[in-house]
């Protein structure tokens, strides 16, 4: 959940969009950054939503669930969903499951907490491979980003406005695409260290 200029909260239109696009060859990291699908980010999502899952099953009368089996279909599901709660409550109706809207509601809530999972990830990645920002607040870039409701990425010129050291991201701002600097709207991009390329001014 990110929060709006004016700190309240909105599920569908941040201050901060996210975007990886730039070639990973042209990186200047010494190892590739965590995918949402990287098994260190899936155990980490599964282990943290097992609890709530073994609840779910003892709720529909599983005194003694077999969370092994459980947690293998809810990884399966979700790996071939687009972490939308109907939809892996879908795939796991063709498993056996009750596919209830207590389901769908369940699984919307823990499918999103696989973002909070790769963001760990991320950051123990950036202090393990010790990476730090070859750029600073102020340099002009250029990154590649989709405008809103095109199918294609495009360059873009942009200022980097902050830098999120901890998870090797930095904050652009593109006047091409809206931002503002101040009040009320977007405020930049959130880009990975390893896709923005800085341009002489």
């Amino acid at each position: 959940m990110h929060t709006t200029a004016r700190g309240l909260a909105s599920p569908l239109y941040v201050v901060y969009n996210i975007g990886t696009v730039a070639s990973v060859e042209e990186s200047p990291t010494p190892a590739r950054r965590p995918t949402h699908d990287d098994p260190r980010v899936v155990a980490r999502h599964m282990g943290a939503i097992r609890e709530d899952v073994r609840q779910y099953l003892v709720s529909e009368g599983d005194e003694d669930p077999d969370m092994d089996r459980a947690m293998a279909e809810v990884e399966r599901a979700m790996r071939w969903s687009t972490l939308d709660g109907y939809e892996i409550a879908r795939e796991l109706d063709s498993r056996g499951w009750s596919a209830d809207s207590q389901l769908v509601e369940l699984m919307d809530q823990l499918a999103w907490r696989r973002y909070d999972a790769h963001h760990d990830v991320v950051c123990e990645w950036v202090k393990s491979e010790n990476i730090k920002p070859a750029l600073g607040v102020g340099d002009l870039v250029t990154i590649k980003a989709r405008r809103k409701g095109a199918m294609v990425a495009e360059p873009f010129d942009g200022e980097i406005t902050s830098v999120r050291e901890d998870e090797a991201r930095y904050v652009v701002l593109v006047e091409a695409l809206g931002h503002v600097r101040e009040g009320v709207g977007s405020h930049g991009i959130v880009m990975a260290y390893e896709d923005v390329t800085k341009r002489e001014k």
